[in-house]
Protein backbone atom coordinates (compact mmCIF):
# COMPACT_ATOMS: atom_id res chain seq x y z
CA UNK A 1 0.00 0.00 0.00
CA UNK A 2 2.89 2.36 0.67
CA UNK A 3 3.91 2.10 -2.98
CA UNK A 4 0.65 3.68 -4.10
CA UNK A 5 1.40 7.30 -4.95
CA UNK A 6 -2.15 8.67 -4.98
CA UNK A 7 -3.08 9.28 -1.33
CA UNK A 8 -6.81 8.54 -1.62
CA UNK A 9 -6.11 5.15 -3.16
CA UNK A 10 -3.45 4.46 -0.56
CA UNK A 11 -5.90 5.21 2.25
CA UNK A 12 -8.47 2.91 0.70
CA UNK A 13 -5.91 0.10 0.43
CA UNK A 14 -4.81 0.64 4.03
CA UNK A 15 -8.41 0.49 5.27
CA UNK A 16 -8.88 -2.81 3.43
CA UNK A 17 -5.66 -4.16 4.93
CA UNK A 18 -6.81 -3.11 8.40
CA UNK A 19 -10.07 -4.95 7.82
CA UNK A 20 -8.12 -8.08 6.95
CA UNK A 21 -5.97 -7.70 10.06
CA UNK A 22 -9.11 -7.33 12.14
CA UNK A 23 -10.64 -10.48 10.63
CA UNK A 24 -7.44 -12.29 11.59
CA UNK A 25 -7.96 -10.94 15.13
CA UNK A 26 -4.76 -8.88 15.00
CA UNK A 27 -6.24 -5.76 16.58
CA UNK A 28 -2.91 -4.05 17.24
CA UNK A 29 -1.89 -4.35 13.59
CA UNK A 30 -5.30 -3.08 12.47
CA UNK A 31 -4.93 -0.04 14.73
CA UNK A 32 -1.43 0.60 13.41
CA UNK A 33 -2.60 0.42 9.79
CA UNK A 34 -5.60 2.67 10.45
CA UNK A 35 -3.37 5.25 12.16
CA UNK A 36 -1.24 5.30 9.02
CA UNK A 37 -4.38 5.66 6.88
CA UNK A 38 -5.52 8.59 9.02
CA UNK A 39 -2.19 10.38 8.69
CA UNK A 40 -2.29 9.90 4.91
CA UNK A 41 -5.84 11.27 4.84
CA UNK A 42 -4.78 14.38 6.72
CA UNK A 43 -2.20 15.12 4.01
CA UNK A 44 -4.81 15.30 1.24
CA UNK A 45 -5.13 18.83 -0.14
CA UNK A 46 -8.73 18.67 -1.30
CA UNK A 47 -11.20 18.92 1.57
CA UNK A 48 -13.70 16.68 -0.26
CA UNK A 49 -11.07 13.96 -0.77
CA UNK A 50 -10.00 14.33 2.86
CA UNK A 51 -13.63 13.87 3.97
CA UNK A 52 -14.04 10.67 1.97
CA UNK A 53 -10.76 9.20 3.18
CA UNK A 54 -11.29 10.14 6.82
CA UNK A 55 -14.81 8.72 6.69
CA UNK A 56 -13.47 5.38 5.51
CA UNK A 57 -10.99 5.38 8.37
CA UNK A 58 -13.61 6.48 10.92
CA UNK A 59 -15.99 3.79 9.75
CA UNK A 60 -13.34 1.09 10.13
CA UNK A 61 -12.16 2.37 13.52
CA UNK A 62 -15.63 2.83 15.01
CA UNK A 63 -16.33 -0.88 14.53
CA UNK A 64 -13.94 -1.75 17.35
CA UNK A 65 -12.73 1.46 19.07
CA UNK A 66 -15.50 3.99 19.59
CA UNK A 67 -13.35 6.48 21.50
CA UNK A 68 -10.93 6.71 18.58
CA UNK A 69 -13.88 6.70 16.17
CA UNK A 70 -15.21 9.85 17.82
CA UNK A 71 -11.82 11.54 17.50
CA UNK A 72 -11.66 10.79 13.79
CA UNK A 73 -15.28 11.89 13.31
CA UNK A 74 -14.29 15.30 14.70
CA UNK A 75 -11.71 15.48 11.91
CA UNK A 76 -14.39 14.43 9.41
CA UNK A 77 -16.75 17.19 10.57
CA UNK A 78 -13.95 19.75 10.31
CA UNK A 79 -13.18 18.58 6.76
CA UNK A 80 -16.89 18.66 5.82
CA UNK A 81 -17.16 22.23 7.04
CA UNK A 82 -13.98 23.16 5.13
CA UNK A 83 -15.36 21.54 1.97
CA UNK A 84 -18.57 23.53 2.34
CA UNK A 85 -16.65 26.78 2.77
CA UNK A 86 -14.15 26.06 -0.01
CA UNK A 87 -16.17 27.41 -2.98
CA UNK A 88 -16.49 30.81 -1.28
CA UNK A 89 -12.79 30.95 -0.45
CA UNK A 90 -11.64 29.79 -3.90
CA UNK A 91 -12.93 32.93 -5.65
CA UNK A 92 -10.26 35.31 -6.90
CA UNK A 93 -9.66 38.29 -4.61
CA UNK A 94 -11.81 41.28 -5.46
CA UNK A 95 -14.40 39.27 -7.37
CA UNK A 96 -17.99 40.09 -6.51
CA UNK A 97 -19.94 37.70 -4.34
CA UNK A 98 -22.69 35.84 -6.10
CA UNK A 99 -26.11 37.09 -5.15
CA UNK A 100 -27.72 33.77 -5.97
CA UNK A 101 -27.25 31.14 -3.34
CA UNK A 102 -28.47 28.42 -5.73
CA UNK A 103 -24.92 27.77 -6.97
CA UNK A 104 -23.61 27.43 -3.42
CA UNK A 105 -26.58 25.27 -2.44
CA UNK A 106 -26.01 23.03 -5.45
CA UNK A 107 -22.33 22.66 -4.52
CA UNK A 108 -23.23 21.80 -0.91
CA UNK A 109 -25.81 19.25 -2.07
CA UNK A 110 -23.14 17.52 -4.15
CA UNK A 111 -20.83 17.45 -1.13
CA UNK A 112 -23.56 15.95 1.04
CA UNK A 113 -24.59 13.34 -1.52
CA UNK A 114 -21.07 12.09 -2.10
CA UNK A 115 -20.55 10.73 1.41
CA UNK A 116 -23.87 10.78 3.25
CA UNK A 117 -24.37 7.00 3.46
CA UNK A 118 -20.99 6.27 5.06
CA UNK A 119 -21.38 9.26 7.37
CA UNK A 120 -24.81 8.08 8.50
CA UNK A 121 -23.69 4.49 9.07
CA UNK A 122 -20.65 5.57 11.06
CA UNK A 123 -22.60 7.99 13.22
CA UNK A 124 -25.27 5.35 13.85
CA UNK A 125 -22.59 2.93 15.04
CA UNK A 126 -21.08 5.58 17.31
CA UNK A 127 -24.54 6.51 18.64
CA UNK A 128 -25.00 2.96 19.91
CA UNK A 129 -21.94 3.52 22.09
CA UNK A 130 -22.59 7.14 23.19
CA UNK A 131 -25.76 8.78 21.90
CA UNK A 132 -25.20 12.27 23.30
CA UNK A 133 -21.64 12.56 22.03
CA UNK A 134 -22.64 11.33 18.56
CA UNK A 135 -25.47 13.86 18.49
CA UNK A 136 -23.07 16.67 19.37
CA UNK A 137 -20.78 15.62 16.53
CA UNK A 138 -23.70 15.56 14.07
CA UNK A 139 -24.84 19.01 15.16
CA UNK A 140 -21.41 20.49 14.40
CA UNK A 141 -21.86 19.96 10.65
CA UNK A 142 -22.51 23.36 9.09
CA UNK A 143 -24.32 22.13 5.96
CA UNK A 144 -27.93 22.05 7.11
CA UNK A 145 -28.99 19.04 5.02
CA UNK A 146 -25.98 16.99 6.11
CA UNK A 147 -26.46 17.96 9.74
CA UNK A 148 -30.13 16.93 9.72
CA UNK A 149 -29.31 13.63 7.98
CA UNK A 150 -26.51 12.98 10.47
CA UNK A 151 -28.77 13.75 13.44
CA UNK A 152 -31.41 11.37 12.09
CA UNK A 153 -28.74 8.70 11.66
CA UNK A 154 -27.69 9.21 15.27
CA UNK A 155 -31.31 8.80 16.36
CA UNK A 156 -31.64 5.59 14.32
CA UNK A 157 -28.42 4.30 15.82
CA UNK A 158 -29.55 5.22 19.32
CA UNK A 159 -32.79 3.29 18.85
CA UNK A 160 -31.05 0.14 17.64
CA UNK A 161 -30.21 -2.39 20.33
CA UNK A 162 -26.58 -2.81 21.24
CA UNK A 163 -25.08 -5.99 19.77
CA UNK A 164 -25.23 -8.84 22.24
CA UNK A 165 -22.35 -11.22 22.82
CA UNK A 166 -22.38 -14.42 20.80
CA UNK A 167 -24.68 -16.82 22.69
CA UNK A 168 -22.88 -19.94 21.43
CA UNK A 169 -19.63 -18.73 22.99
CA UNK A 170 -21.38 -18.04 26.27
CA UNK A 171 -22.94 -21.51 26.30
CA UNK A 172 -19.55 -23.09 25.54
CA UNK A 173 -17.94 -21.10 28.37
CA UNK A 174 -20.62 -22.24 30.83
CA UNK A 175 -20.25 -25.83 29.72
CA UNK A 176 -16.46 -25.70 30.01
CA UNK A 177 -16.60 -24.20 33.52
CA UNK A 178 -19.14 -26.84 34.59
CA UNK A 179 -16.73 -29.61 33.55
CA UNK A 180 -13.89 -28.16 35.61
Amino acid sequence: ARRIDELSSRVEALVMLAGSARVLKDRSRAVEILNEAESNSARLRSAAARVNSLLKVASAVSAFDTARGFEIMQSVVKAINEAAAQPEESRPPGSPKTTSSSVADSQKSKIVASYSKVLENTLAALARADFERALLVAQQIEIKEASVAAQLAVCRGGLMPKPRPDISKTADDVEASAKS
